[in-house]
């Protein structure tokens, strides 16, 4: 398993398993303890969502309160292809709303680690992509929130044009960013 460190984050990681092909196919390991050992938490929870070429889920966030710890997610496709868009929600960093987009396809099997404190979006490029995430802590509808895709501080340069960008109603009025600006919950 090869690690490869962000350009931008420290805490995200990409992970690219190795491929042994033959005339049969290939097999590849996608999660493994070295995995384990670099992030440094546990799975509780593992989500697959499916969505059409234009489709984008998110930014969305879920940060802790009581017992209740923040969402980490260990990202990757396993049909079609994507990106993982990664912006960074804590206020205190220096990348602070920062952010970062990583490929991830059935081709080059990549993961990649969103931390806890990161807000993420998936934009989906193909018809029928499946995008499966492991989540460090449950699901919580009281505790996750979202940022508007089309927030302009954030300055995002979005791999589809607008006409072809498909949103649910919560994530087209999801609020924007400087209003997350205003009041921080990380």
């Amino acid at each position: 398993m090869n690690i490869i460190h962000s350009k931008i984050f420290n805490e995200v990681k990409i992970f690219e398993p190795k491929k042994f092909r033959d005339s049969r196919g290939f097999f590849t390991e996608v999660y493994n303890n070295t995995i384990k050992k670099e992030l440094k938490t546990n799975f509780i929870q593992d989500n697959l969502s499916l969505s059409n070429q234009g489709v984008i889920r998110g930014i969305h966030y879920q940060f802790g309160r009581g017992s209740i710890k923040s969402m980490g997610k260990l990202c990757r496709v396993i049909t079609g292809s994507g990106f993982s868009l990664i912006v960074d929600l804590r206020s205190k960093s220096n990348t602070f709303g920062l952010s970062e987009m990583v490929y991830l396809s059935s081709n080059n099997l990549k993961s990649v680690w969103v931390p806890e404190g990161f807000g993420h979006a998936f934009i989906s490029l193909d018809d029928n992509t499946y995008f499966y995430y492991k989540c460090s802590s449950e699901y919580n509808s009281d505790l996750e929130s979202s940022i508007n895709i089309y927030s302009p501080k954030l300055q995002l340069n979005l791999p589809l044009l607008k006409k072809d960008i498909i949103l649910s109603d919560k994530d087209m009025n999801a609020p924007l960013f400087s209003e997350y600006e205003l009041n921080p919950k990380m």
